[in-house]
C-alpha cells in the first residue's frame, strides 16, 4: 500500500474551474506541454481545448496535475480562499470549520515553526487585543494632575528634579489640556506618540514613572510604554551662529534710552554671560549683605563681593538645579542701577516680547557673545568657571577655590574688552575674528 500523498487531503470537488486552469498553466510552464499531454493521456486537440478553457478539467485529470506540484507550489498557485475551502478550513457556505482550525492551532504545541508563525501573525495583527487580554492596561487608571504627582516631580523623580516654577506651570498646562481625565489605554499611548507637541511625551513619561513608583501599574505596562513612547527628540544640527555686534550695541543703546530696567538685564548679560532668567532673579531677589555658605570652597561670604581696585563685582546666585549659575560678574559702575531696581520682578517672556516688537537682539546672543570674548581674553578654565560650565572643566582644574581666585584676577581683562566694544563695535568684531589681539 502506497503512503498517502499530500494531495490526498485535498477535497478536489471544492476547487473551481478557474483554479483548475491556473494549475494546468503552472504545470505546463514547469514541465512542458508534451509531458503534461502524455501524463493526461489526451490528444493534441484535447490538450489545446483544455489550455484554451474550452474543455473542463475533471477530478481525474486534476489529480494527475497535482502530482507535478509540491504542496507549497499548490498553495502559491491556488487563491487563498479556494485553498482554505480545498483544505476544509472554510465550508462552501463561507462559514469557518472551527474544529479544523482548532486542530491546526493544537499542532503548534509540537511544531516550533508553526508556533512562531502563529505568534508573529498575532503580534502583527492583534497586538492591542493581546495587551488587553494579558492585563497590560488596567482600565481603572485615569490620569489626573495631583498634588502628589507635583511633589514627585519636585522631590522624588530620578535624575534632575523639576523645581523651576515656570516649567511646572507649563507642564501642568499641557497636562490639563491634553491628558487630564483620560484613561490609560493603548489608544492614549498612540495619541501621545503622534502628538505634534513633543513636550507632551516627556510629561506623559514622567506620569507613567510616577504611576509605576506608586505601584498603580505593573512592570509590563511600565516597560512597554517607556519603550513605545520616545522622549522628546533633540535635533542635532550643525548651526552657523551669527553674532551681529553692531546689533548688540544698538540694542543696548536703545534700551538705555527707552527702557532702563530691560537695559539693566541686557547689560548684565553682556558683561557676565549669564542667562536672562538668572540676571532677572538676581535683580528681583537682590540681597547683597546676606551671608551664605559656598559649598565649593567650604567658606562663608556675603552674596555681593566687590573689588574696587579692579573695578568689578561678583554676586553669588548659587543655582544648582536646572540651568546652573554660581556667580554673576559685572562692572562696579552698574551697582547704582541694580540697587535702583532691586526687588523688581518681571517675566522673561515680557522681555522677549518687547525685544521682538522693537527689533532688538535676542537675549541668548549675549551669553554666546560673552563666551566667545572670554575664551579669547582669559584662560579657558576661567571662562568655563565664570559661565558655570563646571562639567567641561579639566579634572586638574576642579579646585574651585583656585579657579575663583583666578577668575577674580582675569575678569577685569574681559571687562576692558567688552567696555571698549560698546564704544567701538568694529573693535569687538575684530576681536571675534582674531584680527586684533585684545
Amino acid at each position: 500500500m502506497e503512503p498517502s500523498a499530500w494531495y490526498d487531503r485535498i477535497e478536489l470537488g471544492k476547487i473551481g474551474d478557474e483554479d483548475r486552469y491556473r494549475i494546468l498553466d503552472y504545470v505546463v510552464s514547469k514541465v512542458g506541454r508534451a509531458r503534461v499531454q502524455e501524463a493526461l493521456g489526451v490528444s493534441r486537440v484535447t490538450m489545446w481545448r483544455l489550455l484554451s478553457k474550452q474543455a473542463r478539467i475533471d477530478d481525474a485529470k486534476l489529480r494527475v496535475l497535482l502530482k507535478f506540484l509540491s504542496e507549497k507550489e499548490f498553495q502559491e498557485v491556488l487563491s487563498s480562499r479556494k485553498l482554505l475551502e480545498a483544505l476544509g478550513v472554510v465550508r462552501s457556505d463561507g462559514t469557518i470549520n472551527y474544529p479544523v482550525v482548532m486542530e491546526i492551532l493544537r499542532l503548534a504545541s509540537s511544531d516550533e515553526y508553526l508556533k512562531q508563525r502563529i505568534i508573529k501573525f498575532v503580534v502583527d495583527n492583534f497586538r492591542e487585543e493581546v495587551k488587553k487580554a494579558i492585563g497590560l492596561f488596567p482600565y481603572t487608571v485615569t490620569l489626573h494632575w495631583e498634588e502628589d504627582f507635583e511633589d514627585y516631580l519636585r522631590y522624588e523623580k530620578k535624575g534632575k528634579k523639576i523645581t523651576d516654577e515656570r516649567t511646572l506651570k507649563d507642564y501642568k498646562s499641557l497636562f490639563m489640556k491634553y491628558l487630564e481625565g483620560k484613561e490609560l489605554t493603548p489608544q492614549l499611548v498612540e495619541y501621545v506618540v503622534k502628538h505634534p507637541k513633543q513636550w507632551l511625551r516627556n510629561i506623559f513619561r514622567h506620569y507613567v514613572r510616577y504611576l509605576f513608583n506608586k505601584r498603580r501599574i505593573p512592570l509590563e505596562t511600565f516597560g512597554w510604554i517607556m519603550e513605545a513612547v520616545p522622549a522628546r527628540r533633540w535635533e542635532k544640527k550643525v548651526k552657523a551662529r551669527e553674532i551681529n555686534v553692531e546689533h548688540v550695541v544698538e540694542s543696548l543703546r536703545y534700551l538705555a534710552e527707552k527702557h532702563e530696567l530691560y537695559y539693566l538685564y541686557y547689560i548684565l548679560m553682556y558683561y557676565s554671560g549669564a542667562r536672562l532668567k538668572h540676571v532677572m532673579q538676581m535683580v528681583a531677589e537682590y540681597s547683597p549683605r546676606e551671608v551664605v555658605k559656598i559649598e565649593m570652597t567650604d567658606s562663608y561670604t556675603e552674596r555681593l563681593v566687590c573689588f574696587e581696585d579692579r573695578g568689578f563685582c561678583r554676586y553669588y546666585l548659587g543655582i544648582h538645579t536646572g540651568k546652573p549659575c554660581e556667580w554673576i560678574y559685572f562692572p562696579a559702575e552698574l551697582l547704582p542701577l541694580i540697587e535702583k531696581y532691586s526687588g523688581v520682578k518681571r517675566w522673561d517672556d515680557n522681555v522677549g516680547k518687547y525685544a521682538r516688537e522693537h527689533g532688538l537682539v535676542r537675549a541668548k546672543v549675549f551669553r554666546e557673545l560673552n563666551w566667545q570674548i572670554l575664551k579669547k581674553v582669559v584662560p579657558i578654565d576661567v571662562a568655563r568657571f565664570i559661565h558655570t560650565r563646571f562639567g567641561e572643566l579639566e579634572i586638574s582644574a576642579t579646585s574651585y577655590d583656585n579657579l575663583l581666585r583666578d577668575s577674580d584676577i582675569h575678569y577685569p581683562k574681559a571687562v576692558e574688552v567688552l567696555r571698549k566694544g560698546l564704544e567701538n563695535p568694529e573693535y569687538l568684531r575684530n576681536v571675534l575674528l582674531e584680527k586684533v589681539k585684545p
